[in-house]
């Protein structure tokens, strides 16, 4: 017994993650265990039977095991994040060669991982975190401008087989920035992100969520349109009248991004389709529930707006 097919190192798990191991007879039956290889936990039992061959996708599994979410903290580098899982697979007591694998395609090798536009409005105060793969290390190098002059940074970036996030808080540069650029000197490659300053508006809603590239992007919808509170009351009609023994609250807003050029657009697409989003609000960061299934784009190739319903994912519950 022993496994045909064993899926490349880094391979992203949006691509699939086919097994295949030969038994060398038909079995009645045959385990197959998931095993989180950096903590020696089974995720996952499957079950063939009558088989002498056995073929296995297990990259809905793999995405399970991970955890991408938004970084906090000061401005810097991060590893993993969430991003990847180190696994291997235990079929009748033949173990596989621990493999790691990515949200994030690595193959193209060192290069950052984004959706949204090189050009991203930023309000003072707000973060954006660029995801990238440096395998031979280097530098971030942000520049903040100002009327009277420039304030350069640069932070170092740790050669690793891991993917790694960068946070850029703007709230640790001094106020008055006319805007950002972020440096990224990977390999023989820079790649430069830039960041003007806006004003933020006192109803404005920031939402950060996981992409198709296994990246956090972050939007800020200048808009709160409208807010909308459900009340479900669960009653019982008794000798004294109706009672409620039971209250549930949901609260439901509605945002309406800026008018915006296609590149940003189909960015925020992916919003509406995203497994994991979250809602900034002044310091806090809620999970949130993407009502809105569908929007309606212009082809014109002019500017086009995003709505968004949103809702928190738990219930209020009052009684």
């Amino acid at each position: 017994m022993n496994f045909t097919v064993i899926p490349d190192n880094f391979a992203p798990t949006d691509g699939g993650l086919v097994y295949g191991f030969d038994c060398g007879k038909t079995l009645h039956s045959a385990e197959v265990k998931i095993i989180d290889a950096a903590s020696d936990e089974i995720r996952a039992v499957c079950r063939f039977t009558d088989t002498a061959h056995i073929s296995i996708d297990i990259a809905p599994y793999v995405r399970k095991m991970m955890s991408p979410s938004p970084t906090d903290g000061h401005t810097g580098v991060s590893i993993d994040c969430g991003r990847s899982a180190v696994v291997r697979l235990d079929i009748e007591g033949v173990r596989s060669d621990i493999r790691r694998y990515s949200m994030c395609g690595l193959g193209a090798g060192a290069g950052i991982f984004s959706t949204m536009p090189e050009r991203r409005p930023i309000a003072y105060g707000e973060a954006d975190e660029v995801t990238f793969y440096a395998p031979e290390g280097g530098t971030v190098t942000v520049t903040a401008q100002y009327p009277d002059g420039r304030e350069t940074r640069e932070y170092e970036i740790a050669a690793s087989d891991e993917v790694q996030v960068f946070r850029l808080d703007t709230g640790d540069f001094r106020r008055g920035a006319a805007s950002y650029a972020a440096a990224f000197a990977l390999g023989d490659a820079t790649t430069a992100l830039h960041y003007e300053t806006v004003s933020r508006r006192a109803k404005s809603r920031r939402l950060s969520w996981l992409s198709s590239l296994g990246s956090i992007e972050s939007y800020t919808f200048p808009v709160c349109r409208s807010r909308r509170l459900t009340v479900k009351k669960s009653r019982i009609l008794s000798a004294d009248g109706y009672r409620t023994f039971g209250i549930d609250c949901e609260r439901t807003i509605s945002l309406v991004s800026d008018y915006e050029p296609s590149a940003v657009i189909r960015a925020l697409e992916e919003l509406l389709c995203s497994p994991s989003v979250r809602m900034t609000d002044g310091t806090r960061s809620i999970p949130v529930d993407v009502i809105t299934t569908e929007c309606e784009i212009s082809c014109d190739g002019g500017l086009n707006s995003i709505k968004a319903e949103v809702r928190p994912q738990t219930k209020e519950v009052r009684l």
